[in-house]
């Protein structure tokens, strides 16, 4: 007797397909992370502003300060992500 020609994978497998699917592009895990230290930030400035550590004007000084930080940091992110993809 032949051995049956149909497809007799178990119910659930992976298909090498399905794998890339799942995984995020290098720009979407860093606008995760992005995301991610907007929250901390915020949540942090407005305990500081609540608890009157600091001024208004020194909390916005610092904001800004943290957003030059941010986009140097995705410059430098994605020179590398450029570079190792060269590689």
């Amino acid at each position: 007797m032949d051995p049956p020609t149909e497809d007799t994978k178990p119910a659930g497998s992976c298909e090498p397909s399905n794998l890339t699917e799942d995984k995020k592009s290098p720009q979407d895990l860093v606008n995760d992370k992005k995301g991610i230290a907007h929250g901390m930030l915020g949540t942090f400035f407005a305990d500081l502003k609540e608890k009157k550590v600091l001024k208004e004007r020194e909390i916005q000084t610092l904001g800004e300060t943290v957003n030059v930080i941010v986009d140097k940091t995705e410059g430098l992110v994605g020179d590398l992500t450029e570079k190792t993809q060269m590689v």
